[in-house]
């Protein structure tokens, strides 16, 4: 459960600094890509884009970039729920262990 637990915190990342490949680094990214796709839509939008401009930004559609970023989200809501599963699992075996010692 411990080895589970680790691997999980891995998988997810820190909060405050996500390693890259991370889920929270990936998402942070994935959010970057969505603001610039939206800048990219506003640049053609206004018939200001020019090639330079629009080949610095992203190309993918911005709803292609919102699924990526629901499918990091629901991957990043079953890690933490089961990070809350094994945590009470562990608060229970040291509550047990605690009354099998009175």
């Amino acid at each position: 459960m411990t080895q589970e637990r680790a691997i999980l915190v891995a998988k997810q990342g820190d909060p405050k600094s996500p390693a890259p490949g991370t889920l929270l680094a990936r998402q942070k990214i994935l959010h970057v890509e969505l603001e610039a796709a939206h800048k990219r839509e506003q640049i053609v939008a206004a018939g200001l884009g020019s090639t330079t401009a629009t080949a610095m930004l992203t190309q993918r559609h911005p709803d292609q970039i919102r699924r990526d970023i629901r499918r990091i989200e629901n991957e990043l809501i079953r890690v933490q729920s089961r990070l809350r599963e094994i945590d009470a699992e562990a608060a229970a075996d040291a509550e047990k262990a605690e009354e099998d010692e009175e």
